[in-house]
């Protein structure tokens, strides 16, 4: 074989296998890397849906917790503060802590004093006041634990007067104190 003709028998099996290439690149490798391409994107969708998923179940998670926190919250503050007025309760926690401290109880009067409205019109109610006077004896050492108590009571409770007059037992000679208490009693008003 002459070398021209060998030349051109080279040049057309190069073209061939150039041909048969890029048959093979466009029949074969194209539509693969294309689907290839499709499956990264639908892939990449698929995980940004399940981050925004998980982001949200986080949001509706914290704000379950958040939910949770104010309803203790509330829970917290009808025991401070009672939902509705308790006369009964608020009377008996009173006399209750006198009992406990040896003070005996003589005279007690109740007056309701006029609801204060809420400074947020949405979203607290006003708070009432029941003012509870009353007298009570006994020495000055159980006295000061009865006040005590009564500051640190579950229901929120003011002492906004008192006066303390002596009394001298005439049969024992002991020097005891009649205390005068006026105490105001708070709960949520309508």
């Amino acid at each position: 074989m002459k070398a021209s003709a060998r030349r051109i028998l080279s040049m057309l099996i190069s073209m061939m296998f150039i041909t048969a290439s890029f048959l093979v690149l466009t029949y074969m490798i194209q539509p693969a890397y294309n689907n290839i391409t499709d499956t990264r994107s639908q892939i990449t969708s698929k995980t940004e849906l399940r981050d925004s998923y998980k982001n949200s179940l986080d949001q509706v998670a914290k704000l379950k917790k958040d939910y949770q926190n104010i309803l203790q919250s509330q829970q917290s503050i009808s025991s401070i503060l009672p939902e509705k007025e308790d006369i009964a309760q608020s009377v008996n926690q009173v006399v209750g802590l006198a009992k406990a401290n040896s003070l005996k109880a003589e005279v007690l009067s109740l007056d309701r004093l006029a609801v204060r409205p809420s400074v947020q019109k949405n979203f607290a109610r006003g708070i009432g006041t029941t003012r509870i006077n009353f007298k009570i004896s006994g020495a000055y050492e159980n006295f000061r634990p009865f006040i005590e108590q009564i500051e640190t009571n579950l229901n929120l409770m003011d002492v906004n007067n008192l006066k303390l007059d002596p009394v001298v037992s005439a049969k024992t000679g002991d020097y005891n104190f009649t205390y005068t208490l006026v105490i105001d009693n708070y709960y949520q008003a309508d």
